[in-house]
């Protein structure tokens, strides 16, 4: 296959990955504040938004990940690429277990005594919390699996991977009209295993 039609085949599969996911996004958001209603899902925002700031860098660590690759790839050594790619996993899980502390440590401190949590919602907000980062930690994890994808321009199993983890997290919103209550933790239980299957897949 020539050059411009891996380009194109990539760019298409691309789109794809991102009208599908921005779709069922959308309706997750949709589904996922009617179920939870405006406090929980509010609380959900605010822990696990928090917990967000700590993975920050993920996009930029893909990108120098994925450039090793590259680098790697070009000079035609399968030795180079994995010793690279284990460097790179390597220094994930360094950088994912650093997140881990701060969160745990610093995070925690915040979550308990200066975020405005209602007292009563304070232990739901601490499981979500606990979650969250866990959640942040797969993903984190997950990122030199994708660098590795991209830079081998598998662009279809990236794209459908990609697809694969929107779909499960609608699902897990549907699967959430078969309960009453606690909602939000079991959602944020869900939410983590659907992180963590994803890395499996990876």
């Amino acid at each position: 296959m020539s050059q411009n039609k891996i380009i194109i085949k990539n760019a298409i599969f691309l789109y794809l990955r991102m009208l599908v996911v921005i779709c069922l996004t959308l309706l997750t958001v949709r589904y996922l504040y009617k179920i939870l209603g405006v406090n929980d899902y509010g609380l959900f925002n605010l822990v696990a938004g928090f917990v967000v700031l700590f993975s920050f860098i993920n996009n930029a660590m893909r990108s120098g990940t994925q450039r090793y690759l590259n680098v790697a790839y070009a000079k035609k050594k399968l030795s180079l690429v994995s010793q690279t790619f284990s460097i790179a996993f390597l220094i994930h899980l360094i950088v994912g277990l650093i997140i881990v502390f701060f969160a745990e440590t610093i995070g925690l401190y915040i979550l308990n005594n200066v975020l405005n949590i209602d007292r009563v919602k304070l232990f739901e907000a601490n499981i979500v919390y606990q979650f969250s980062v866990l959640s942040t930690f797969f993903v984190i994890l997950s990122v030199p699996y994708q660098a590795l994808l991209i830079s081998q321009q598998k662009m279809s199993l990236f794209a459908y991977i990609g697809i694969v983890d929107a779909v499960l997290k609608f699902l897990i919103v549907l699967f959430l009209l078969f309960f009453e209550s606690k909602l939000l933790v079991l959602y944020s239980i869900l939410y983590c295993l659907v992180s963590m299957l994803i890395l499996i897949v990876y």
